[in-house]
């Protein structure tokens, strides 16, 4: 089912970075709830590599009309604070 709905969707391209997809009909359109996986990127301050989650954002983007009604991808991604100098940063966000 997810491989469908990615393929559904057109973001083959980022197959390895979704974790999850979750689909929820709201009045006038439909979103997808994209989870990312965990990356394992280096502090960019000090380029340590442990951290830990220290938060999840979301970004909203806009994709298409699908049977008449517009559809939004909602896409969740970390915030790490690395273990090291304590700086708070983003893991990069697909699309």
């Amino acid at each position: 089912m997810l491989n469908d709905t990615i393929n559904i969707l057109s973001l083959e391209s980022y197959r390895e970075q979704i974790e999850t997809i979750e689909l929820v009909k709201e009045k006038n359109h439909l979103v997808y709830l994209i989870k990312q996986k965990r990356q394992n990127i280096a502090c960019p301050t000090c380029g340590f590599m442990e951290s830990h989650i220290h938060s999840y954002m979301r970004k909203k983007i806009v994709h298409s009309i699908h049977n008449d009604m517009s559809c939004h991808l909602l896409i969740t991604y970390h915030r790490y604070r690395c273990k090291h100098c304590k700086q708070v940063y983003s893991e990069p966000v697909m699309l």
